[in-house]
C-alpha cells in the first residue's frame, strides 16, 4: 500500500509539473507578438529586421561587425562585375585601353573574396569615376544592379584598409540573399517580438505556408522604384506587377483575416532619385498627376491598397529601411498600432 500511495503522489506532483509549464507556456504566448514580414526579392524585408535588431537588441559586436567584411567587398566586386557585364548590351564602350586593362582586371577576380589586392582597389577607383561606368548607372534598371552600388563604390578605400570594421550603415547595405524562414525575437518592455524573415524569389515563396499559422501582424514591404525593373528571377516580369500580384494575393488569404496589416512603401529615396530622370506614367500609363515623389507615391499607395479587401483597416507607412533614424520613428508608430489592435482584439474577446 505505502508503495502505492508513493506512486500516485509523484504522480500527482508530476502533474503539477506540466500544469504550471502549460500555464507559463501560455503566459509567454499571450506575451508574444509574431510578424510575418512578406515581400518580393530585394523589396527590404533583412534591412527591416537589422533596424529592429540595431533598436531593440543589443549592438553588433566586433567578431559579428568583422563577419561581414567579406559581404561587404563581395557586393562590392560583384556589383562592378554586374556593370561590366552589361556594357556590350547596352552599347557602352570604354574611352582608352586603359579602362579596358582595369575592366579586366576586375572580371577576373573571384565573386567572393576575403580581401581585395591594392591594385584591384585603384581598378575599381577609376573605373567608378570614368564616363562608360557612370553611362551604365542611369540604365540600372535594365540589369540586376545592387541598390547600394553606388555607396559600396564611393566607400572603397576605407573598405579595404586592414583594419576596416564595418559601421551599422555599412552593415544595413550589405546583401546577402535570404533563404528559407529566419527567425528573429526581440524583447521590448513586456512584450516578445517574434519576427519571421523569408526569401522573396519566387523559389522561396512555396516554403512561406509554414509560417502562416496564429500570424498576428503581417507586414508587406513593397519597393516603390521598381516599376521600371524586371524580376532577378524571371526578365521578362516587371517588379512591380510582381508585386502588386503576390500583396493581392497573401492580403487576402484566410490565413491572414484576423492578422494586423501593416504595408511598408519602401526605398522612397531611390523613387525619388529615379523620377529625376525617369516618367512614371511611361511605365504606369494611369499615373496622371505630376512626375514628383509626393504625387506618385500616393498613386502608388492608393493603387497597392486598393487591392486589400479584408474587414481590418490596414496601416501604411512611407520608408526607407536604410535610414535608420526615420526607420525608427515609423518603428515606434508601428508598435503603437500592434498595441492598438492587441488591446481591441483582447475586448472583443
Amino acid at each position: 500500500m505505502g508503495c502505492t500511495q508513493s506512486r500516485m503522489d509523484d504522480g500527482g506532483e508530476q502533474s503539477k509539473v506540466i500544469d504550471k509549464q502549460l500555464e507559463r507556456d501560455k503566459q509567454l504566448k499571450s506575451k508574444t507578438t509574431t510578424i510575418f514580414l512578406a515581400g518580393t526579392g530585394e523589396s527590404g524585408k533583412s534591412t527591416v529586421v537589422k533596424q529592429l535588431r540595431l533598436k531593440y537588441s543589443d549592438p553588433y559586436a566586433t567578431n559579428e561587425r568583422l563577419e561581414y567584411r567579406s559581404v561587404i567587398l563581395s557586393n562590392l566586386v560583384q556589383s562592378m562585375m554586374v556593370i561590366l557585364e552589361a556594357m556590350p548590351d547596352l552599347g557602352v564602350e570604354f574611352v582608352s585601353t586603359e579602362e579596358e586593362h582595369w575592366s579586366k582586371l576586375v572580371l577576373d577576380l573571384p565573386p567572393m573574396i576575403d580581401s581585395l589586392p591594392q591594385e584591384a582597389v585603384s581598378a575599381i577607383t577609376s573605373l567608378w569615376r570614368s564616363k562608360a561606368v557612370r553611362e551604365c548607372m542611369t540604365h540600372s534598371s535594365k540589369f540586376q544592379l545592387n541598390d547600394s552600388a553606388p555607396y559600396f563604390f564611393e566607400n572603397v578605400q576605407r573598405f579595404t584598409v586592414q583594419n576596416f570594421v564595418p559601421t551599422d550603415d555599412d552593415i544595413l547595405r550589405a546583401r546577402v540573399r535570404t533563404t528559407g524562414i529566419i527567425e528573429e525575437r526581440f524583447q521590448v518592455k513586456d512584450r516578445i517580438y517574434k519576427v519571421l524573415d523569408v526569401g522573396g524569389q519566387r523559389s522561396e515563396r512555396r516554403k512561406w505556408i509554414s509560417c502562416f499559422e496564429n500570424v498576428d501582424v503581417l507586414l508587406f514591404l513593397f519597393a516603390t522604384q521598381e516599376f521600371d525593373m524586371m524580376l532577378y528571377e524571371d526578365e521578362t516580369q516587371n517588379r512591380f506587377v510582381e508585386a502588386e500580384n503576390l500583396f493581392g494575393s497573401i492580403s487576402n488569404s484566410l490565413w491572414f483575416r484576423k492578422s494586423t496589416l501593416i504595408v511598408f512603401f519602401n526605398k522612397i529615396d531611390l523613387f525619388a532619385l529615379k523620377l529625376q530622370t525617369v516618367m512614371l506614367r511611361d511605365h504606369l500609363p494611369e499615373f496622371a498627376g505630376p512626375n514628383t515623389p509626393e504625387s506618385g507615391l500616393k498613386y502608388i499607395q492608393n493603387r497597392v491598397m486598393s487591392l486589400y479587401h479584408g474587414a481590418k483597416p490596414p496601416y501604411s507607412h512611407f520608408t526607407c529601411a536604410t535610414d535608420t533614424r526615420g526607420i525608427n520613428v515609423i518603428l515606434s508608430a508601428v508598435q503603437d498600432q500592434i498595441n492598438e489592435d492587441i488591446l481591441k482584439t483582447a475586448y472583443m474577446v
